[in-house]
């Protein structure tokens, strides 16, 4: 029994393995016939039809070259796909040469695509877009909604494998006109070569290929490295040592010529949406930028991103050069040498915050954290720390003198305009804390500024800070609107003013120390508009002081020489190496429309009293002003002449002219009125005793007359 079982058993297996040749020799004989037998030329005209019929559009196909054995192959030569009606007879798509094999024994056994090599030679592809903003490629893209996917079952046909030996692109050229913009785009000479891509693992790749366009202009070539990595099964994607070089040239190239260069690794996880950039570096304008960056929600609108960043040192001013920027020359010829960069970055589609920020330039560091929380709408926050910055060394040196000039000409003032709509158009929060800060010449150390300004509304400006053995707080404030209106506020405490003259203005005409307050307000769209309508009050109190440019001791000798001698007193001139001393220094004034009218000026030495009064014209840049000292002590000039006879004797000194050429010298016509006046009083004081005996002598004399005039009129007698 068991023996009659074995010989059924193996009767049955020499009959499977029959069946089994059996099939092969017909899958074999099959194959081999239409390899010999089968013309797939004969089927061009049917192909052509029904591709006609379907899209509308002609097509011309050269020789047609099928395999079956042991690669299904199909070879194309000279295609061509004509254009819709209405875009012209050149060719929508061409192609010299197109040719892939694929492996039948693992596709059908193993459910493995195996492709020997996918080769495409001459391709090229003409896209348009008419006046009217149709396209010819329109009935190629699917507008509406997908189809539903099918249902596949779990034991359906489902690759396991993905293998191509290698993939090949020779020659491929893309171009797009618009007829409305009138604009152009070229990409040519399109080369692309992969060997052996193959699921998790490495392929390389390479690249390469020339870009052009007209608006902007601009002419790149662009080659590519590296090697290409994916996992089918668990949808992950990736190019390793990716090397990308650009060479662009053009009008629209910031330098008219640029090389950029960017490497890095790159994963794509499909399942996770989610992407990784590590050991990436960016060369381009003479910088080098080393970033790390990890993506979540790639394809959302949800996307985040957060990662480190770095750029190493470089030169600013040579970047600036490269970059078409020649024409930039900072005040000081050593600003702007070196710089560094490194923060942690983190962000979404719409916002951009850099922390840990640490930027050196020069000799400044800067550190905090800055966020742009709307990139769409600028709005920044920042809260940023400087340990010293002289902020006056990158002041363009030309801009500058122009500015200097505007200063002087009001024509040409008139001229700069304010960008109030462009400051409007951000919203900015923020402090910056530095440590030493020179800012139009002031120093300033342990300032503090804080910026609180959106969109529409009004900006602030608050800044405390300490200089020149006091300290300074003040608040700027910018409404936007038809007509924008700006107000200062600004306290001066325990100032020494000299030096802060000298540092901002390069003229210290006043020593002194003591406080300075303003109130002011103005309007308009230029430093003009804001001249003519500035407004508000101003105060100043010195102590310990001088004025310099003129000495009222000296010129009061000069004077009194000057009369007593008949002399000109016009021709008294003062030297900018005299000085007049004050104890005690008080003015205050109001501005209106420009002009600054002070009245109550007062001042104070051991030698004299002094009031002043008049005004500065801010406008046309000219000063009317008329100071009296009064002496109320005598001082020893040269040779050992002294002032008595001036004692308590005014000397208008007036101060005219513009800015830059102004004159003093005293008012000749008051000062001789005060001589006449003082020689009258002196004469009547030195004759009071003649004078009141002749009085006496002449009250006397009428008493007389009117007794005896009486008697005659009354018909009286002795």
């Amino acid at each position: 029994m068991a023996g009659f079982t074995e010989v059924k058993m193996n009767r049955a297996i020499k009959v499977f393995l029959g069946l089994v040749a059996a099939f092969v020799v017909l899958v074999v004989l099959g194959v081999l016939y239409v390899a010999v037998f089968f013309d797939a030329n004969a089927y061009r005209d049917t192909i052509i039809s029904r591709i006609e019929a379907q899209t509308g559009r002609s097509l011309a196909l050269g020789d047609i070259h099928l395999s079956v054995f042991p690669t299904l192959g199909l070879k194309i030569d000279d295609a061509a796909l004509g254009n819709l009606p209405g875009f012209g007879k050149k060719s929508f798509a061409t192609v010299k040469q197109a040719d892939v094999a694929v492996r039948l024994v693992p596709l059908l056994l193993h459910r493995e695509l195996r492709i020997n090599a996918i080769y495409v030679s001459g391709l090229t592809v003409d896209l348009r877009r008419n006046a009217d903003g149709n396209t010819n490629w329109s009935d190629l893209v699917t507008t509406g909604k997908p189809a539903p996917a099918a249902h596949v079952k779990a034991e359906g046909f489902n690759l396991r494998t993905v293998e191509i030996g290698s993939i090949s692109v020779t020659g491929a050229a893309v171009h797009y006109a618009d007829a409305r913009t009138r604009a152009t785009y070229r990409l040519d000479d399109f080369s692309l070569n992969i060997s052996s891509l193959q699921t998790q693992r490495p392929s390389t790749f390479r690249t390469q290929f020339k870009m052009a366009s007209d608006a902007p202009e601009v002419t790149s070539e662009v080659k590519a490295t590296g090697k290409l990595t994916f996992d089918l099964a668990a949808k992950r994607y990736g190019v390793q040592d990716l090397k990308l070089a650009v060479h662009a040239v053009g009008a629209a190239v910031p330098g008219k010529e640029q090389e950029l260069k960017l490497s890095g690794d790159v994963d794509y996880d499909r399942a996770q949406d989610a992407l990784r950039l590590a050991s990436g570096r960016l060369d381009v304008a003479g910088v080098s930028a080393y970033a790390s960056v990890d993506v979540e929600n790639l394809t959302r609108d949800t996307l985040r991103y957060s990662g480190n960043l770095r750029v190493d040192s470089f030169n600013p001013r040579a970047v600036l050069g490269s970059l078409g920027m020649a024409g930039y020359r900072p005040t000081d010829i050593d600003a702007l040498k070196v710089a560094t960069l490194s923060a942690k970055v983190n962000g979404t589609r719409d916002s951009l915050a850099l922390a840990d920020l640490t930027l050196k330039l020069d000799d400044t560091t800067l550190g905090g954290a800055l966020a742009f929380t709307s990139l769409k709408s600028p709005a920044v926050k920042f809260d940023l720390q400087l340990d010293k910055l002289n902020a006056d060394r990158y002041v363009p040196i030309s801009p500058r003198a122009s500015l200097a000039a505007a200063s002087r000409d009001p024509a040409v003032t008139g001229d700069v305009p304010i960008p109030m709509d462009v400051l409007d158009g951000f919203s900015a929060q923020g402090t910056l804390k530095a440590g030493q800060l020179t800012l139009h010449g002031i120093k300033m150390t342990d300032a503090a500024v804080k910026l609180a300004a959106r969109a529409g509304s009004a900006k602030k400006i608050d800044l405390q800070a300490k200089l020149y053995g006091g300290s300074v707080v003040s608040s700027t404030r910018a409404v936007p609107g038809a007509t924008a209106r700006y107000t200062e506020k600004l306290a001066l405490k325990g100032v020494d003013i000299e030096p802060l003259l000298k540092d901002a203005t390069g003229k210290d005409f006043v020593a002194g120390r003591g406080n300075v307050e303003a109130d002011l307000a103005a309007s308009g769209a230029s430093v003009d508009a804001l001249l003519k309508t500035s407004s508000g009050k101003v105060a100043l109190s010195l102590a310990d002081g001088q004025v310099k440019g003129f000495d009222l001791g000296h010129l009061a000798r000069q004077v009194q020489s000057l009369v007593d001698s008949g002399g000109n007193v016009d021709a008294v001139q003062t030297t900018t190496a005299q000085t007049t001393d004050f104890t005690a220094l008080t003015a205050s004034g109001k501005l209106a429309a420009g002009v600054l009218t002070s009245n109550d000026l007062k001042g104070a030495s051991p030698l004299l009293r002094l009031a002043g009064a008049g005004s500065v014209d801010f406008v046309n840049s000219t000063i009317d002003y008329t100071l009296k000292p009064t002496f109320v002590n005598t001082a020893t000039g040269q040779g050992g002449k002294t002032m008595a006879d001036l004692r308590g004797v005014t000397i208008p000194v007036l101060i005219t002219g513009p800015f830059d050429k102004i004159r003093y010298r005293p008012d000749l016509d008051a000062l001789l009125k005060g001589k006449v006046k003082q020689e009258v009083a002196r004469q009547l004081e030195k004759h009071k005793d003649e004078i009141r005996k002749g009085r006496e002598h002449l009250k006397k004399e009428i008493d007389k007359s009117l007794q005896k005039g009486l008697k005659g009129l009354l018909g009286g007698s002795n």
